[in-house]
């Protein structure tokens, strides 16, 4: 598996040579049976090769498979030669170019295009969940409520910087089959990508309000009814039914989020958090610090007092990084120079402080 390369998947050739040779599904069934019944049969055949999968002739086949059947599956890009016949007592050796992907599409074939995924037993939810976070009481029962909610309760909690609404998806982030995502990125790692590799229960995504008009539009139906699917070019489709899973995303400003996908979600139409003053910053910045990132009372305290006391920085991510620069494992000799040192950088060059 993995072998070969093409600009088009493996399970987009196998479906379409199936619509328009349906003869060759048997075929195909046969390769992919014989592949996982013999597998290391041809282990390392050719040491400038190192081939270390299965590989077989067409005699291995149960079937009489002849060599144009042979050459139109290999010109279809479903299978590929691995070793030349140079001999009459060496014959030619092939394999498929994607076993996993040739067995979806059949078993799209097969099943249709609908995969029901029960999501997984959530791991136990530990003691200290939203310990970092001070104040918002409420909105931690309201949290607590959807995590243990039998369906899926979706909560979108829009405010300013520094309200701690990001610590709410980390501290869920915490909990088993977790995806944690960046609306402004979701395009780039592939947002139906990840859904459909992973099947997270718990879907976190920060930023929400910076996405792609296309995963918008993905994630309607995963909040409706769970359904995640995509249309792909040459019109095939994959779709899956990911039963369970719940959104937990922030923004800034709802402006930009179609009013669809506000409606998805919990409260009219989102949750709305104040903005932390600079008591209730400190505090949460020393308990990240000190309960998430493994800070020192030092280093925590440090950070805490020279972000809120001498910069415009409001963001907790970001006294996360100082902490991993001025070092959370060091000893505290000189902390608060080396703290010192990292927060003027970002005061004299941060895009955020222009």
């Amino acid at each position: 598996m993995g072998m070969f390369e093409d600009d088009k998947s493996v399970e987009e050739k196998v479906l379409d040579t199936i619509e328009s040779n349906p003869d060759y599904k048997a075929i195909i069934q046969e390769i992919v049976g014989h592949e996982e019944n013999n597998l290391g049969e041809y282990d390392n055949y050719d040491y400038s090769q190192n081939y270390t999968d299965t590989a077989w002739d067409m005699a291995d086949l149960p079937s009489k498979t002849n060599p144009g059947q042979i050459g139109y599956l290999k010109k279809q890009g479903i299978i590929g030669k691995v070793r030349d016949s140079n001999s009459n007592t060496i014959t030619s050796l092939w394999a498929l170019q994607d076993r996993e992907e040739t067995k979806e599409a059949l078993r799209i074939s097969n099943e249709g295009e609908v995969k029901k995924v029960k999501a997984e037993v959530l791991d136990e939810i530990p003691d200290d969940i939203f310990d970092p976070i001070v104040g918002h009481e409420d909105i931690k029962d309201l949290f607590m409520a959807s995590v243990e909610s039998e369906a899926p309760v979706h909560i979108l909690l829009v405010g300013p910087p520094a309200c701690g609404k990001t610590v709410f998806l980390e501290e869920i982030n915490r909990l088993g089959n977790s995806e944690f995502l960046i609306g402004s990125s979701t395009t780039g790692v592939g947002l139906i990508d990840q859904l459909f590799e992973k099947r997270p229960t718990n879907i976190m995504i920060d930023e929400f309000d910076k996405m792609d008009k296309e995963d918008y539009g993905n994630l309607l139906s995963l909040q409706e009814d769970g359904t995640v699917k995509e249309t792909k070019g040459n019109g095939k489709r994959r779709e899956m039914q990911l039963e369970g899973a719940t959104v937990y995303a922030t923004a800034n400003r709802v402006d930009n989020i179609p009013t669809e996908n506000q409606s998805r979600f919990m409260g009219d139409p989102v949750i709305e958090l104040p903005e932390y003053d600079d008591g209730e910053f400190w505090e949460v910045t020393y308990n990240v610090l000190t309960m998430r990132e493994g800070a020192s009372d030092t280093m925590a305290e440090c950070i805490a007092d020279i972000i809120v006391d001498e910069t415009d920085i409001r963001d907790f991510r970001e006294c996360r990084r100082i902490a991993r620069l001025a070092g959370t494992e060091k000893d505290d000799k000189d902390v608060e120079e080396r703290v010192r040192k990292y927060t003027d950088i970002i005061q004299k060059y941060g895009a955020g402080m222009l």
